[in-house]
């Protein structure tokens, strides 16, 4: 898969280590924007907080490409700044907009090409939608509402607790008496 995805993987990393700068140091000309679009990136930038996460995921997520390090979360943390780039560019921006559908491009490239792995990730999380519990396994609904697993660790819990309660009746029935209990 590495033969496949290099170019795309490379391609995306790179667009947006920086965009990610960019945003840090804005090293980059502007593009020319509507009167609501620099309205919303203004107040994007005043929050205080959004802009730099966003520069941030970008950087991140573009680095870990560059690396091919956890290529697949990397695509998973671009999918929705992707989403947000393309509208904003068609609903504000008067230019610049083939950038943003290049990096869309790339970016449904490299979900399609990580796809096998990216649909285990919602095939776990279905499973644990379906009742599946990975540490003590299948769990067992029943009417009330309730769940219990299946009888071996409720049986293990009873008896846990009978042990429990057996040691606790020991330690008060083997305590020495204190001259105030009297």
């Amino acid at each position: 898969m590495n033969k496949k995805t290099y170019i795309p993987r490379i391609v995306l990393g790179l667009i947006f280590v920086l965009a990610g700068l960019n945003g840090f140091l804005s090293f980059l000309p502007g593009l020319e924007l509507s009167s609501s679009g620099e309205t919303f990136i203004n107040s994007l930038r005043e929050s205080g907080f959004i802009w730099p996460l966003i520069n941030l995921v970008e950087l991140v997520a573009g680095s870990l490409l560059l690396f091919n390090v956890f290529g697949q979360l990397a695509v998973l943390l671009l999918a929705p700044i992707c989403l947000g780039i393309v509208l904003f560019h068609m609903l504000y921006s008067i230019q610049g907009s083939t950038i943003a559908w290049v990096a869309v491009a790339l970016e449904v490239t490299m979900m399609f090409l990580y796809r096998k792995n990216l649909l285990n990730i919602f095939k776990q999380f279905k499973e644990d939608s379906q009742g599946q519990d990975y540490q003590n396994g299948p769990i067992n609904f029943t009417k009330g509402g309730h769940h219990s697993r299946d009888s071996r660790v409720n049986n293990n819990v009873d008896k846990q607790m009978s042990v429990e309660k057996k040691q606790e009746q020991e330690m008060v029935a083997n305590r020495p008496e204190h001259p105030d209990d009297k």
